[in-house]
């Protein structure tokens, strides 16, 4: 799997933080100096405000990188508390003792200092103990920061892979529903050929010969979810050639599709098992001619499609769905969420499937 981009935490990114981070103390802290000791009565040039920022600053900026190698270093351990405070304590008594020296070529020859010797342990112990009371607390942020910005990656990288185990996940589902269509029609089709082939062999080649192209174009978008209205009604007009070979006079197919929702988006093969609910347990048992209607329009960014018929119905048991509603109730909660809806009519006037799902042109992603 691909590593997220969140934890690209790189070296030059994090020398550009650290680095904007002290300028940016720097330049408050000059800011601060410079109006404080105007205030004061005793004003003093930004030159001589900014002298003491800019070396302090600097220094951390060169240590900095250091505590952070050493923070991922520990956190790699997985040390207990004791001993990770005891370590962290440590190396800040080193960064400090080593600030210290730095500071050395910068400090004043005047001041507190003047009369010890530059040196001498005594000169650098004072100096470190001025480190230790001003700038201690400037290491534990340091620690702070970089533990805050680790559970921070931590947490994003982890959010990522989830989205990113739920989006194959969801693929993987949505391929064994869409896998689940092609062997349940293939099946019903075969039985409607084979129950032709000895008593009208022209109308059976002639199926089979539709049943060709209908599985050629299922399988040349075999790796598509989705396609167009328009390449999905293509499909649909195929196996619609088988249905009116079988049922001849005795079948009326209407439909009227928007011409603006024939570049919308739409799951593959969904209308398909929709249709064949239609003949199988409307239209056949249907005595006199049946009618099937397909119809599309969009609304407020919401695109619908129905599927009716005027058999029988269902006797008002629409709650038991077979392969056809329960796979396409599926494959819409997977794609769409709670944005799709399927809602069903069912009297003796016939049964209505009424799909509804966001409308979303062919070509662009969810969402855009």
């Amino acid at each position: 799997m691909k590593k997220p981009a969140s934890s690209a935490w790189s070296g030059r990114r994090r020398l550009a933080v650290i680095t904007g981070a002290w300028c940016y103390f720097a330049a408050l802290l000059t800011i601060n100096t410079y109006v404080y000791s105007k205030m004061m009565g005793q004003p003093v040039s930004w030159r001589e405000a900014s002298r003491f920022p800019i070396i302090n600053y600097a220094i951390w900026t060169v240590f900095t990188p250091l505590i952070l190698f050493f923070c991922e270093r520990i956190r790699r351990k997985k040390w207990k508390p004791r001993s990770w405070i005891a370590a962290h304590t440590t190396f800040a008594v080193l960064i400090l003792l080593l600030n210290a020296l730095a500071w050395i070529p910068f400090t004043p020859a005047a001041g507190d200092l003047a009369n010890v010797s530059r040196t001498s342990w005594r000169f650098i112990s004072l100096l470190l103990w001025q480190n230790v009371a001003w700038n201690l607390w400037m290491y534990w942020v340091i620690v702070g920061i970089f533990y805050g910005l680790d559970y921070y990656f931590n947490a994003r990288d982890a959010e990522i892979r989830a989205a990113q185990l739920e989006g194959q996940l969801a693929k993987a589902e949505l391929e064994v529903l869409k896998g689940q269509l092609q062997p349940h029609f293939l099946f019903n089709t075969l039985n409607l050929v084979s129950s032709l082939i000895h008593t009208d062999a022209a109308t059976a080649d002639d199926m089979i010969g539709d049943l060709g192209s209908l599985l050629r174009t299922s399988l040349e978008s075999h790796a598509a979810q989705e396609v167009s209205l328009a390449e999905e009604m293509k499909a649909v007009e195929l196996y619609l050639n088988i249905q009116r070979l079988r049922f001849l006079d005795s079948l009326t197919i209407e439909t009227k599709i928007d011409p603006k929702t024939l570049n919308a988006r739409v799951p593959h093969l969904i209308l398909q098992p929709l249709i064949e609910n239609a003949f199988r347990h409307g239209i056949s048992k249907r005595v006199g001619i049946g009618v099937l209607r397909i119809e599309s329009d969009q609304k407020d960014g919401i695109l619908q499609v129905r599927i009716s018929d005027n058999g029988p119905g269902g006797n008002g048991n629409a709650s038991d769905e077979g392969i056809g509603l329960s796979n396409t109730r599926a494959r819409l909660q997977r794609l769409y969420g709670e944005r799709a809806v399927l809602h069903i009519d069912d009297s003796a006037k016939g049964f209505t499937v009424e799909l509804q799902f966001p409308f979303v042109a062919a070509g662009h992603a969810h969402g855009e």
